[in-house]
This record gives structure tokens, sequence and C-alpha cells, in this order.
């Protein structure tokens, strides 16, 4: 199974998009900032990351060159 990691700092918006993936069978986990995101990298592992681009502490740019 793919495990997909969605990187958003609005709630709502990591809800509809697990709720898009899920019913397709993607493992979907939620992080809401960069650095969560990146402790959840170190224990899970993931196999697709999405993120949003502008959030606080770390954007999803210097979250995807750091992953």
């Amino acid at each position: 199974m793919t495990r997909i990691l969605v990187v958003e700092d609005d709630r709502v918006h990591r809800k509809i998009i697990r709720e898009i993936l899920a019913p397709h069978g993607y493992d979907v986990m939620e992080a809401a900032d960069g650095i969560e995101a990146i402790h959840m990298q170190r224990d899970h592992g993931f196999d697709l990351i999405l993120t949003d681009v502008v959030m606080p502490g770390v954007s999803g740019g210097d979250l995807a060159k750091q992953l």
C-alpha cells in the first residue's frame, strides 16, 4: 500500500485531501506543519509527500529539500 503524507497547515484542506485519497487505497497520514512532517518521516517513512508551499516555520520547498 502506498503511504502518503499530506502536509498542510489548514485542517479542512488536510481532511478533504484525505477523503479524496483514502478511498482509493492510499494510506494517508497528516502533518500540520513542516516540523511535524520531518518527525513523521523519520518515524514512519512515506512513498509520497504532498505539501502546501506557504506554511509557518518550514516552507513546502524547504521541507522537500530536507526530506
